[in-house]
């Protein structure tokens, strides 16, 4: 039987190019998460699978996830999420901490989904979560997470013109929800279709409302929210401290120059995970069509820990995915132009019998900080330059008698074809310039 090259439908095969372009998007997100002061944190693949059972709503639990019996007969699953996890690492040294914690983390998830653009069955996460905020502080730590999510889109080059965060309250939407008379054991499959209002007409949400079975003045009311703007909402903030809180984030973002021109209010950001308990917000591409799906999505989720039998605690957060990120760097070309795969040094032999002097060569310059390759034969020179260029090498060194005798090193610059004769210990100076 002939087996196939292909991966795993949904999933993905790294060459070093693609590699190239992970760590360069991994090493911004966690330079950003850095400067902020968050630490990086890690943890299994494999969770119980009741953690995300109890925790991650139907969607998730039933449907989207990896699971299996492990040979000691636990109900196991593969991460299809992180802040479960989170939580439960929290809980686990909880008596241990300060507070406030500012966690990251970077790791693959797993999710049975259909294929599609912007979305795979496995991706990579970045995310970033604030624990243990006082209440008062509530305003500053949702801000905090969301400026931090600017700033990660505003390294790799995005403007407002290409991306923008929309921002929201699920418990503004409970507000008006319950001035439409619905009852709180009905919200959250009201919220569930409202999350849906983006990528459906009129007519199908409409429809949609229709079949939770609302009075016509309950679905009329519905709709009026979903038309609500952020100026229309300030005539509600004496009425609703949740709304106040809102519009006082919206200011606070304002006041940031950096931040607030990325930011509008929209009663339609409701993420649909069950666990968020306030403000959530969701990133888009608003420059192109080619990204419909969120770029990057969060919010605050202040009663994560209560299955683990600890107090209740403020918690917000956001991930980014590598996929939607991805797809938005190259439909905008802001993939930076220094993420190469190839290899700083190349050093070319004239002989055998000078290997122990290349490996001298390469140690000192691999001490501080140069890839290098020491060619595994001594072919004629074209030869290992062209392998040298296959290779995209910066440099190419040469080392024959000439060189040794003199403790000197042939370099040539592939770039531009500059050649130079530079004293062994010079060499590591002399490629810096």
């Amino acid at each position: 039987m002939r087996i196939g090259t292909q991966p795993y439908k949904g999933a993905r095969d790294f060459y070093p190019q693609d590699m190239a372009i992970q760590n360069y998007m991994f090493s911004t997100w966690a330079k950003v998460a850095r400067s902020y002061g968050y630490q990086q944190y890690s943890f299994p693949f494999l969770e119980p699978t009741e953690l995300y059972e109890a925790k991650s709503g139907d969607d998730l639990g039933n449907k989207e996830l990896y699971s299996f019996i492990d040979k000691g007969d636990t109900r196991v699953s593969i991460r299809p999420e992180k802040t479960p996890s989170l939580a439960r690492l929290v809980a686990g040294c909880y008596n241990q901490l300060t507070w406030p914690v500012r966690w990251f983390s970077i790791e693959q998830v797993w999710r049975y989904e259909r294929p599609q653009r912007g979305r795979r069955r496995e991706f990579y996460q970045f995310d970033v979560d604030i624990f243990g905020a006082n209440p008062g502080e509530s305003r500053l730590a949702d801000g905090e997470i969301i400026q931090l999510t600017v700033e990660t889109m505003r390294q790799f080059g995005a403007s407002p013109s290409q991306f923008n965060i929309l921002i929201n309250d699920r418990r503004v939407t409970e507000f008006f929800l319950a001035e439409a008379g619905i009852a709180k054991d009905r919200m959250s499959p009201v919220m569930r279709v409202i999350d849906k209002k983006a990528k459906a007409s009129n007519e199908a949400f409409v429809e949609m409302l229709a079949e939770l079975d609302l009075s016509k003045d309950q679905v009329m009311a519905v709709i009026e929210y979903t038309k609500l703007t952020l100026g229309e909402l300030a005539k509600f903030k004496d009425e609703s401290p949740a709304v106040s809180g809102l519009l006082s984030l919206m200011d606070y973002l304002k006041e940031d120059e950096n931040t607030g021109p990325y930011c509008q209010f929209s009663p339609l950001v409701i993420r649909g995970i069950d666990y968020y308990t306030g403000a959530v917000f969701e990133g888009y591409d608003v420059g192109s069509k080619e990204n419909p799906r969120a770029l990057f999505g969060g919010g605050r989720y202040d009663n994560l820990l209560d299955i683990f039998g600890k107090p209740k605690l403020p918690a917000v957060g956001v991930a980014v995915g590598d996929v939607t990120l991805r797809d938005f760097l190259e439909t905008y070309q802001l993939l930076s132009k220094d993420i190469r795969v190839g290899v700083d040094v190349f050093i070319a032999l004239m002989d055998e019998q000078y290997r122990g002097y290349a490996l001298q060569v390469g140690t000192l310059l691999r001490d501080v900080g140069y890839s290098v390759i020491i060619s595994l034969n001594c072919d004629k020179l074209d030869k290992q330059f062209k392998l040298a260029d296959r290779q995209q090498a910066r440099w190419v060194l040469v080392i024959g008698e000439q060189e040794v005798k003199a403790n000197q090193v042939a370099v040539k610059r592939l770039s531009t074809g500059e050649q130079s004769r530079v004293a062994r210990e010079a060499v590591p100076e002399f490629l810096s310039k």
